[in-house]
């Protein structure tokens, strides 16, 4: 995965950890 823009990828990371913490 290349790197675009940093808020893009901590924005994914968000989202992973709150659907973990919701499931």
């Amino acid at each position: 995965m290349k790197k675009k823009k940093g808020g893009k990828e901590a924005c994914s990371e968000n989202l992973t950890e709150q659907y973990l913490s919701n499931s």
